[in-house]
């Protein structure tokens, strides 16, 4: 008994040390996934492309870096689930030369939100796309996908077949591969793109949600024919 009591303390010894000494918090390991409890991931990331210029990022007022047009995309990891405020400024040496791009998104764990955009002198000369993600009530089934657009009535091709105009909503959407997406209207630049992520695994990790896809097209400048 008295070596029972004797082990427990010197227990509870090591336990007290082991709370001001650490070591595991240097340690890359997840005790609960090794007993497989919760290995879902719970931060959500951003993923920025400048499609022109240099751009600062916002999240919730707060700037988290820069992006510019030579770079793949900028990706911030640590977003925590729900909605969050998201604003693109344009680098210039003057403000309000360009549009601000401000959007509130939402965001689920282990899920990108995808942005690139050209921020113009205003949103009718910007172009783009937002790409982001929400609940569904049927967590199994492949991901719906919901376009709007500005301007609307925008043709959309998906794998070059025309699926409609704008808005769409709840198309189905296959996630075996990756598509490629294409919006015209007469008056404004073709926009195209590759939709889903590269990866089977990642694109599996839309199951059960809404894509919520948004769309900016440029509009051509008008031009002027002099008359003889």
């Amino acid at each position: 008994m008295i070596k029972k009591i004797r082990n427990l303390f010197l227990l509870f010894l090591l336990l007290l040390l082991l709370g001001f000494w650490s070591p595991w918090n240097d340690w890359d390991i997840n005790l609960l996934q090794l007993i497989g409890i919760d290995t879902q991931p719970k931060l959500a990331t951003l993923k920025v492309k400048s499609l022109a210029g240099n751009i600062d990022i916002f999240i919730d007022e707060q700037n988290m870096g820069s992006v510019t047009a030579d770079d793949e995309f900028a990706e911030i990891t640590t977003i925590s689930k729900g909605e969050h405020l998201i604003q693109l400024k344009r680098l210039t040496e003057k403000e309000g030369i360009y549009y601000e791009l401000s959007r509130k998104l939402n965001f689920e764990p282990g899920v990108e939100v995808v942005i690139a955009y050209d921020l113009g002198p205003s949103e009718e000369f910007s172009e783009g796309h937002i790409l982001y993600t929400a609940p569904n009530f049927n967590k199994d089934s492949a991901p719906d996908l919901n376009i709007i657009s500005e301007p609307d009535d925008v043709a959309v091709f998906l794998d070059d077949s025309q699926i409609g105009t704008t808005p769409l909503k709840e198309l189905e959407l296959d996630i075996s591969k990756q598509h490629k997406i294409r919006f015209e209207k007469q008056g404004y630049d073709t926009l195209e793109f590759i939709l889903l992520p590269e990866s089977q695994e990642a694109r599996d990790k839309l199951k059960g949600l809404s894509l919520q896809l948004e769309v900016n097209l440029f509009l051509q400048p008008m031009k002027l024919i002099k008359a003889n």
